[in-house]
């Protein structure tokens, strides 16, 4: 007999995700799909066919914007005349005419058989007979439910076996002969998705802890190049600390939200798909519930330098203890004290042991307990006071086990209501000294060859090559700034223009010698480029990994696709592995569109929070800034000799070393360096330390 089966599919090995509760169903010869909805919010749909998993069968659009069923949570869809069934008298299928439900994860079989689903664990196990003989299993896991095991799919050739070892098996795939010679296919696959971008599985209302990693589920008209996507609160427009998007192949993202490096509290948390030249696609905001016991939100209790900043946030007045531990996990001592009634831990340590031994180490460990019960209630008359050091302790301790306590991967409860615990992981940044050294590039913003030569002109400096602007500033008025190669003051400004300069411009960027850059151009939360799109995009991660700098909100290390541009894939299977920036910049200027928008800072070692150089001198590393604009910006040909008026204006300022960089940018906004005809943009915002000044020293 042949048994008809139509899938509907939460698995893909294409851009799209399904909608969680896809059920399927057939009457008669039609296949009946239904799905949660809401018409509430305005969903709308895009419902998807194709008869094989086989990588070359493409998926056919059934419906798009299909809007939710009104006054139901539930939408259903019927594909007329879909279902096959064999030939009379053959003994496979029914046709009562009655729906009977039938669940996307589950199938009709007599007997266990081989699984398989993707490798990176972000779809759904379907049985391995669905997929075709020379389907390419690379990328997924085979799993036997029968013994346990599981085995990867690389090298994994799916053979035909013999008609009667599949009948015996109690399974019979769609589309096998029959020994009467009959070749009608009766397998279907269907996909439903939101249209849109949504974070699969996240709800109104959920509390979230530790490690978060889901989908993100998108279906979006744009065939254009995605390039990354950015995370922020639409309560205050910022961006989400710990939150990052990383691309698993092609366009395939997990949002990877560490919530142990945030506040505890509310967040309407929206993702920003990003493209290299079309409009972005934000999702709808998610308002969820960030709750740990022990939390860490302060890029700078994980790097340090001439000294560490210990700091975490937990119950109001609570003892705690910190034991510490060197990379090989030797244990090293403790200190013991009481949190502030803000529930603050805080305080500098010099790294010795307070008998003359400074610790070299270049990774600490840190395991945080602390006491979850109503005794924290009670306030010690030796709590803890917001900048105090408490008492490093060398003595014997009775659990000195890192392991056990940091296998957890977070904040969790040891015992309930009793004791709290976390880890932490320190990092030391490599000593660098601050330079005048500059990275400069333009990239066109048009074909219009009258706005590239001005722009050119823009750069080089005013009208005649040499009032104001970037390159006609940094080389001359004794500030003796050295400029990378493709500028050559009053004759010539590197512009990003193709693959060859986009290739330069990373090299550059990349030479340790360099440690200040400048760019004008088009931008978004994500990338830099020019109007050409695709063949000049530099994205964050194309910066992250030519400057060897780990985003601050990725934990594990980093791993290489390789892909024509390669990006970076920051697993978080070693969340004890953390890395910081290889490369750190002093300053940053992207002067473009929604630049700072995001987490384009990370990529050079900047983090996104707005501090002063105080919290730099308490990690001991030193200080660095980072400028950008939350919005778009516009470049006025008519007036572009005034922008480079102000651009020089600003940089005059900047390297006097007379005004912080916070001063620099007001005057600008104000327009005292153009005559107000060509004011910075109201937008710019200061990632780092907006107090810093050109000759600001923070490392001790």
């Amino acid at each position: 007999m042949k048994t008809i089966i139509i899938a509907a599919l939460l698995i893909s090995a294409s851009p799209v995700f399904a909608v969680e509760g896809l059920h399927l169903s057939i009457q008669s010869s039609n296949a009946v799909l239904s799905w949660p909805s809401d018409y509430d919010s305005g969903e709308t749909f895009l419902v998807q066919y194709r008869q094989t998993l086989n990588a070359t069968d493409a998926w056919q659009t059934l419906a798009d914007y299909l809007p939710a069923a009104y006054g139901t949570n539930f939408t259903f869809f019927v594909h007329s005349n879909s279902v096959h069934y064999p030939p009379a008298g053959s003994g496979g299928g029914t046709n009562n005419g009655n729906i009977s439900p039938f669940p996307f994860n589950s199938m009709a079989m007599s007997a266990p058989v081989p699984l398989v689903m993707p490798a990176n664990g972000t779809g759904a196990a379907v049985p391995l007979a669905l997929y075709p003989p020379g389907m390419d299993l690379s990328g997924f896991t085979i799993f036997d439910p029968a013994t346990g095991e599981s085995v990867s799919g690389k090298g994994y050739v799916i053979s035909t076996p013999p008609v009667a070892s599949r009948r015996a098996a109690g399974f019979q795939p769609m589309g096998e002969e029959e020994e009467v010679g009959d070749t009608n296919q009766y397998t279907g696959f269907y996909r439903v998705v939101r249209d849109g971008v949504h974070l699969y599985g996240l709800t109104n209302g959920m509390e979230v802890s530790n490690v978060l990693e889901t989908v993100i589920e998108f279906a979006v008209d744009s065939t254009d190049q995605v390039v990354g996507v950015t995370f922020y609160d639409a309560n205050t427009t910022s961006p989400i600390a710990g939150a990052s998007a990383q691309n698993v192949g092609g366009n395939r993202w997990l949002l990877v939200w560490n919530t142990l490096q945030t506040f505890n509290g509310d967040y309407a948390l929206c993702a920003k798909l990003n493209f290299a030249s079309d409009e972005p696609v934000v999702s709808q905001p998610v308002t969820v519930t960030v709750n740990n016991p022990i939390s860490f939100p302060n890029y700078f209790s994980t790097v340090f330098g001439g000294e560490m900043w210990i700091y975490a946030q937990t119950i109001p007045n609570a003892p705690y203890g910190i034991d510490l531990y060197d990379e090989n996990t030797n244990y090293l001592g403790s200190f013991d004290d009481y949190a502030d009634g803000n529930g603050t831990i805080s305080f500098v340590w010099d790294l010795t042991d307070g008998n003359g031994h400074t610790f070299d180490d270049t990774n600490f460990f840190g395991v945080f307990t602390v006491t979850n019960s109503s005794l924290s209630e009670m306030r010690s008359p030796m709590a803890a006071r917001s900048g105090s050091v408490a008492d490093f302790q060398t003595a014997s301790r009775t659990k000195k086990y890192p392991a056990l306590k940091m296998d957890a991967g977070g904040a969790h409860p040891n015992d309930v209501n009793s004791i709290a615990s976390a880890r932490q992981m320190w990092v030391k940044e490599g000593s660098w000294a601050p330079n005048n050294t500059w990275v400069v590039a333009y990239a066109p913003l048009t074909t219009d060859s009258t706005t590239t030569y001005k722009e050119s002109l823009m750069m080089l400096g005013g009208p005649d090559g040499n009032e104001g602007g970037v390159i006609g500033i940094l080389s001359g008025n004794d500030f003796h700034g050295s400029l990378s190669p493709g500028n050559v003051p009053q004759t010539l400004a590197f512009a990003l223009s193709d693959a060859a300069t986009r290739t330069d411009l990373l090299s550059y960027l990349a030479d340790h010698a360099y440690e200040n850059f400048y760019f004008f151009g088009h931008g978004n939360d994500s990338q830099i480029s020019a109007y050409q799109g695709s063949g000049t995009v530099i994205t964050g991660d194309n910066i992250a990994f030519a400057l060897g700098n780990v985003p601050l909100s990725f934990a594990g290390p980093p791993q290489l696709i390789n892909i024509d541009p390669p990006i970076m894939v920051y697993p978080t299977v070693n969340p004890l592995i953390r890395r910081v920036a290889q490369h750190p910049y002093r300053f940053v200027f992207l002067d473009g569109c929604e630049t700072g928008g995001g987490l384009l800072c990370e990529s050079f070692g900047i983090p996104a929070l707005t501090v002063s150089t105080n919290f730099f001198a308490a990690a001991g590393v030193e200080s660095r800034a980072f400028l950008g604009y939350t919005q778009e910006i516009s470049f006025n040909v008519a007036q572009w000799d005034w922008r480079a008026f102000m651009i020089g204006g600003f940089l005059t300022d900047w390297e006097s070393d007379q005004l912080d960089l916070q001063t620099c940018v007001g005057n600008a906004q104000a327009g005292i360096y153009s005559q107000h005809n060509q004011p910075m943009d109201s937008s710019a915002i200061i990632y780092g330390a907006f107090d810093m000044r050109f000759s600001t020293r923070t490392r001790p």
